[in-house]
């Protein structure tokens, strides 16, 4: 899944914010 990757990094840039906070929680893949 790292379409899904790309797809909150692009369509959420804001999102990123929460990934850095909980990446695991994010994407438990990555």
């Amino acid at each position: 899944m790292r379409h899904a990757n790309s797809w909150f990094t692009a369509q959420e840039p804001r999102f990123i914010d929460a990934a850095s906070n909980v990446p695991q929680r994010i994407a438990p893949h990555a």
